[in-house]
């Protein structure tokens, strides 16, 4: 019995490992798509002419490509597979595998002093830069970047588990006799740590400079675009060749309504502004940045992203709907909230039974007591606090009890 015993915890081990060898094989068979893109949050490709290249008819660039990766979902980062192909017969002209050259941790630490649960904010920004020689030909090229697999639940886009992203950008060749191919793209500023609030009014800037060429630049929502085989266009491959197939938009967006109808962008600055979706998620935002030449147009450049409306709000006044007065034209306006929220960084006094006298509390500590209401005494007005619930939101702000 005992020698019985003893064969099988021996052969116990055994067993399990075989068993956990299938599950891991199971695993990675039925989830591969842990391993790719839903990290990956957006990017653009943006290029410049160095000059003519090191053989006779050809040009040296130097592509610069930017892809935004969320900072709390690992993936890969250390390069990216760049394809680069004739803008006429989509044949694919040149590939590099190119390795990070510079990565920078981005998040927000500045906040409105009256937001209410101010989000995180954070990006991991990486750049993968490439200098090479291509022929001057007549068509272009149209460079890409491509990943597989977006992060599930995006609000804009169906059954964006099972899509991929490109980036791309174009080269211009020659335009109705107009040799362009000396052309340097534009550069898109960084302000990509915009809160926006649901059912919120914002504002977002997306926009970009000509420094090089001094070109006119024109702003517009368009399509954010998929990968023809989300299991192979990963950023280990070559990208698939173009042309690029347009996400597929839920019921009341699209490309050019990413945020719904609400909100809309400049066409001559790139500002994005309006009122927030009542829904809180990720949505998919691509802007399409064309740039001018003495009235014609000779390139566009797309930068993506993945831009989250938060559960959060701004303190602002409640005022009646209407105001009469028929005796005079003097109005008394008095906000009318029901509540007071109490902005981040003011100081302020409250008094309310069951607190110590002069102790420092947290907000969040007198709301644990189950306070009915208390008062805060902000620029020196006692004012009433109705409910403990109105100041759990704000439980950095320190406070001082003032019986």
């Amino acid at each position: 019995m005992a020698s019985s015993f003893r064969r099988s915890l021996f052969i116990y081990p055994a067993a399990l490992s075989r068993a956990a060898g299938f599950l891991l094989a199971l695993a990675v068979l039925t989830c591969p798509k842990q391993a790719q893109a839903a990290h990956v949050k957006g990017g653009y490709i943006q290029y410049k002419y160095n000059g003519a290249g090191s053989s006779s008819n050809t040009s040296n660039y130097t592509i610069t490509v930017t892809v935004f990766f969320s900072c709390t979902v690992a993936g890969p980062r250390a390069s990216v597979y760049l394809g680069i192909f004739n803008a006429s017969t989509d044949a694919l002209v040149a590939s590099k595998s190119i390795s990070t050259t510079t990565s920078t941790t981005v998040t927000k630490t500045t906040f409105s002093p009256c937001m209410s649960d101010p989000p995180s904010i954070c990006y991991e920004i990486y750049t993968y830069v490439y200098t090479l020689d291509l022929p001057n030909i007549s068509a272009g090229y149209i460079l890409a970047v491509q990943d597989a697999y977006r992060t599930d639940g995006i609000i804009n886009i169906s059954n964006s588990g099972s899509d991929g992203i490109t980036i791309n950008a174009t080269i211009p060749g020659t335009i109705n006799g107009t040799d362009y191919h000396t052309n340097s793209s534009p550069s898109f500023a960084f302000n990509d740590t915009a809160i926006i609030c649901y059912n919120g009014n914002f504002t977002y800037p997306f926009s970009a400079t000509d420094q090089v060429d001094g070109d006119s630049l024109s702003y517009s929502f368009g399509n954010g675009l998929n990968v023809s085989n989300a299991s192979g266009n990963t950023s280990s491959n070559a990208p698939g060749s173009p042309p690029y197939s347009s996400l597929t938009y839920v019921s009341g967006y699209s490309g050019t309504s990413p945020l719904g109808s609400g909100v809309t962008i400049n066409a001559a600055t790139g500002l994005i502004s309006g009122t927030a979706p009542a829904t809180t998620g990720e949505y998919v935002v691509a802007v399409y940045v064309k740039e001018w030449r003495k009235g014609v147009l000779i390139d566009s450049i797309k930068k993506e992203l993945q831009i989250y409306v938060f559960d959060c709000s701004l303190t602002a006044a409640t005022l009646s709907t209407s105001y009469v007065n028929c005796n005079n034209f003097t109005f008394s306006f008095e906000n009318e909230s029901t509540y007071l929220h109490l902005c981040r960084h003011r100081h302020v006094h409250i008094k309310a039974a069951g607190l110590q006298f002069n102790r420092l509390y947290r907000l969040h500590d007198v709301a644990r007591k189950s306070i009915s209401g208390f008062y805060a005494r902000v620029y020196n007005e006692w004012r009433l606090l109705p409910v403990a619930g109105t100041v759990q939101r704000c439980d950095l702000r320190q406070i001082r009890d003032r019986r």
